[in-house]
C-alpha cells in the first residue's frame, strides 16, 4: 500500500511537472506573440555604395515675363472696374471706365493760360507798348546784331559828348582863373598908383598928371573886364549847349536800353503765354476718352482702385501680366551649388500635381540681395499662373560615394544628422532585433538618395520606413521592403 501510494505521488508530481512546463512553453508563446504584435515594424536596407546627382532644388514664385502697369497721365473719376485681379483678359477688353468731363490737369492747363495771357496784357498796358515793340517782341526779340550796333553808336554819342562837355568846362575854368588873375594884377596896380617923387603935397601940374595916367588904368581895366566878362559867358553857354547835347545823348542811350529790357520782359509774357497755350492743347490732345482698355492678352495681377474714386495722374490703377512674354522663376543657391547646373539644364519639376509645364534654365546671376549666393533664373512655359509656386531639381552631373542610404533613412534632431540601423542578437526563441542610433554627416543629396559619413559600415541595415516611432536601442520587428 505504502509502495502503490509513493507510485501514485510519483506519477502526481510528473503530471504536475509536465503542466508546468506546458503551461510555460504556452505562455512563453503567446507572449513572444503578444510582444512582437507590439514592436515597429520596419523595413530596412543594406548601405550601399552609389552616385548622388549634384543638382539642386528649390521651390520659386512664378513671375510673368513683363507686367502691364495700368495708369492714367490725367486725374479722372473712375466709374467702374470691371475686372478683379486673377481675371484673364485679351487685348482690347475693357478694364476700367471713366465718368464723363475734363480732367483737373485740363483745368488747370486752362486756367494758367488765363493768368499768362492776363500777365501779358497788362506789360504792354503799364509799359505803354507801342505796335513795334509788340512786334518785335512777339516775332522772337530784338535783332542781336542790330541791337549791338545801335547801343554801339549810342554808347559812342554819349562819350564823344561827355568828352566835349569836358573839354568846354575845363577851357572855361582856365578862362575864369586867368580874368580873375588879370582882375588882381590891375588892382593892385591902381591901389599902388604911378612912380612918383613926391608926396601928396606935390605940385599941382604933377598930381594933375597922375590923377589922368589913373584914369587912363581905371578904364583899361574896365573895357579888359568887360571883354574877359563877355568871353565868360560866350564860354558858359557853349558848356550849356555841350552839357544838354551830353544830357540828350544819356537820355537816348538810356532810353534805348529799357526799350530793350521791356521788350525782353514783353517776349517772355508771350512766350509764356505760347507755352500755356501749348501745354492746353497738348493736354487735350492726350484725353484718353471714357474706356481704358487692355494692352496685352495677360492675367490681372493686382486693383488697386475703385468705383468712384478719382484716380491722380500717375498713379498705378492695376497691374497685368503680359502672356505673350513667357514666365520666369528664381532660386537662390550657394556658389558651390550654382557649379552643378548649366544654362539650357531641363528641371525636373517636383510638384506631383503640377502637368504640361517645362522649365529650363535660363540664367545664372549673383543675388542682389546676398552677393555671396547666386540665383538661377528659369524660363517656364505651359499652364501656370503668375504669383503662383512651382517646386523643381535641375543638375545633370554625378558624383560617386562610398554609402549610400534612401532620403528616408536620414533623420535630423538637436544633435545634427543621424540614421538608425538594426542589430540582431539569437535567443532560444530565435534572433531578436534591436535598433541603434549612429549619428553620420550628410555628404550630398539628391531626390532620391543621401550620401552619408559615419560610424557605420556597407553591410549595416538602415531603417528606412516604420509603422510605429522607433527609438534606440528598442526592438524592431522586420519586415519585407
Amino acid at each position: 500500500m505504502n509502495e502503490q501510494n509513493i507510485k501514485n505521488r510519483k506519477k502526481w508530481v510528473r503530471g504536475i511537472a509536465v503542466v508546468f512546463f506546458l503551461a510555460l512553453l504556452l505562455l512563453t508563446f503567446f507572449s513572444n506573440t503578444i510582444m512582437n504584435r507590439s514592436l515597429p515594424k520596419v523595413v530596412t536596407k543594406q548601405i550601399q555604395s552609389g552616385s548622388i546627382a549634384l543638382g539642386v532644388s528649390g521651390s520659386g514664385m512664378i513671375e510673368a515675363g513683363s507686367e502691364k502697369s495700368i495708369t492714367l497721365n490725367q486725374s479722372r473719376v473712375v466709374d467702374k472696374v470691371m475686372v478683379k485681379a486673377g481675371d484673364e483678359v485679351k487685348k482690347g477688353d475693357v478694364l476700367i471706365t471713366l465718368k464723363a468731363g475734363d480732367s483737373e490737369e485740363i483745368k488747370q492747363a486752362e486756367q494758367e493760360l488765363i493768368m499768362a495771357q492776363n500777365t501779358y496784357n497788362k506789360q504792354k498796358l503799364v509799359g505803354e507798348a507801342t505796335d513795334d515793340i509788340i512786334r518785335q517782341a512777339e516775332s522772337g526779340g530784338l535783332i542781336y546784331e542790330t541791337a549791338r550796333n545801335r547801343l554801339a553808336n549810342l554808347s559812342a554819342n554819349v562819350k564823344s559828348a561827355k568828352e566835349n562837355l569836358d573839354a568846354i568846362s575845363e577851357e572855361a575854368e582856365n578862362l575864369a582863373a586867368e580874368a580873375a588873375k588879370r582882375q588882381s594884377q590891375m588892382q593892385s596896380q591902381m591901389q599902388a598908383g604911378l612912380p612918383n617923387d613926391g608926396s601928396e603935397n606935390g605940385n599941382p601940374e604933377e598930381q594933375g598928371v597922375v590923377t589922368s595916367e589913373m584914369s587912363d588904368v581905371s578904364n583899361t581895366v574896365s573895357d579888359t573886364a568887360d571883354a574877359e566878362q563877355s568871353a565868360l559867358e560866350e564860354i558858359e553857354k557853349r558848356k550849356t549847349d555841350a552839357q544838354k547835347q551830353y544830357d540828350s545823348a544819356v537820355e537816348e542811350h538810356d532810353k534805348y536800353m529799357a526799350e530793350i529790357n521791356f521788350i525782353d520782359e514783353l517776349k517772355t509774357g508771350y512766350e509764356a503765354v505760347v507755352s500755356a497755350r501749348e501745354k492746353l492743347d497738348k493736354v487735350k490732345s492726350e484725353t484718353i476718352g471714357n474706356e481704358i482698355k487692355s494692352e496685352c492678352d495677360g492675367i490681372v495681377q493686382t486693383v488697386m482702385t475703385e468705383d468712384g474714386k478719382t484716380a491722380m495722374q500717375g498713379e498705378q490703377l492695376m497691374s497685368i501680366s503680359d502672356s505673350s512674354s513667357g514666365y520666369s522663376m528664381k532660386i537662390s543657391v550657394t556658389q558651390k551649388e550654382s557649379k552643378n547646373v548649366a544654362v539650357g539644364d531641363k528641371a525636373e519639376i517636383t510638384d506631383f500635381y503640377v502637368e504640361n509645364v517645362e522649365v529650363s534654365v535660363s540664367a545664372i546671376q549673383m543675388d542682389a540681395e546676398n552677393p555671396k549666393l547666386r540665383q538661377i533664373v528659369f524660363e517656364v512655359k505651359g499652364d501656370v499662373a503668375p504669383g503662383s509656386f512651382l517646386s523643381v531639381r535641375v543638375g545633370s552631373k554625378r558624383e560617386n560615394h562610398d554609402m549610400v542610404v534612401p532620403n528616408s533613412a536620414v533623420h535630423i534632431d538637436n544633435d545634427g544628422s543621424f540614421i538608425y540601423v538594426v542589430e540582431s542578437k539569437s535567443s532560444p526563441l530565435g534572433n531578436r532585433y534591436y535598433a541603434r542610433k549612429k549619428n553620420v554627416e550628410i555628404l550630398a543629396t539628391d531626390l532620391q538618395n543621401t550620401a552619408i559619413s559615419g560610424d557605420v559600415a556597407n553591410d549595416d541595415y538602415v531603417i528606412i520606413t516604420s509603422n510605429k516611432l522607433v527609438e534606440t536601442n528598442h526592438m524592431v520587428k522586420m519586415e519585407e521592403e
